[in-house]
């Protein structure tokens, strides 16, 4: 079974990650297509996802920022939950934006499974 209590730690897939020039608003060097295969609700986990929060995650890399602790979060940011979900949504993110899960009270998994796509400049500036 699934389920958990806790409130994921905001975080960005790329953080920790000196993203250099990519540290910019527009366009998203890299994109998450996350496909809901079940329903989702306030009461399963649903990922809260905090708009516009795309450099953050590179300012806080560089000590410019610190993400706050879960329980220190704006209650915006605890509010801001991609619920309701139906099989065959489709959530189309910037990787870098801050997001992290929500406590899961229904006892069973919350599948969440993506395709991710990064566009050919920074696949290079990863080589």
């Amino acid at each position: 079974g699934g389920g958990s209590s806790e409130w994921q730690r905001i975080h960005s897939d790329l953080g920790g990650l000196d993203i250099g020039a990519f540290e910019v608003d527009f366009p998203p060097p890299y994109l998450s297509a996350n496909f809901v295969v079940h329903p989702v609700t306030a009461e399963n986990g649903p990922m809260r996802f905090i708009p516009g929060t795309q450099t953050l995650a590179a300012a806080a890399t560089r000590g410019r920022f610190r993400l706050p602790d879960p329980d220190a979060e704006p209650e915006a940011w605890r509010r801001s939950m991609l619920q309701p979900l139906e099989p065959g949504d489709v959530i189309v993110r910037d990787v870098r934006a801050l997001h992290g899960g929500t406590p899961n009270a229904s006892g069973a998994t919350r599948f969440l499974p993506s395709l991710e796509f990064a566009s050919h400049a920074f696949r290079a500036s990863a080589e």
